[in-house]
């Protein structure tokens, strides 16, 4: 059931040709387009390749202390039912902006 709902809605978004009438865009421009951002890398400079290795080692470094801490911050829960997360919780389930809708509806 699942995939034919997906399989509908990319036949639509593909077949739709509202969508794609201002830019006049057709497979080709997509291919053309493609091979351009293939190959940009190839007219990076110095420091395109500079800001490149320092946001992929940033993000390498992120992750190897990303369980050390989660883990050291998950190990004390005596605040799991504190004010601040309680309200956090209940603000975020569905009756909150139903309510609230309910309220500017009520008021307008």
């Amino acid at each position: 059931m699942r995939y034919k709902i997906l399989l509908s809605f990319l036949v639509f978004i593909i077949c739709e040709s509202s969508l794609f009438a201002q830019n006049k865009y057709n497979l080709s421009q997509f291919g053309n387009e493609t091979v351009d951002f293939i190959k940009q890398p190839s007219k990076w400079d110095g420091n395109d390749w500079l800001r490149l290795g320092v946001i992929g080692s940033a993000t390498f470094l992120t992750m190897q202390v990303d369980q050390p801490i989660r883990d050291a911050v998950l190990k004390d829960r005596s605040y799991f039912y504190s004010v601040p997360i309680e309200a956090g919780r209940i603000w975020g389930e569905l009756y909150s902006p139903v309510v609230l809708f309910a309220g500017f509806a009520a008021h307008s």
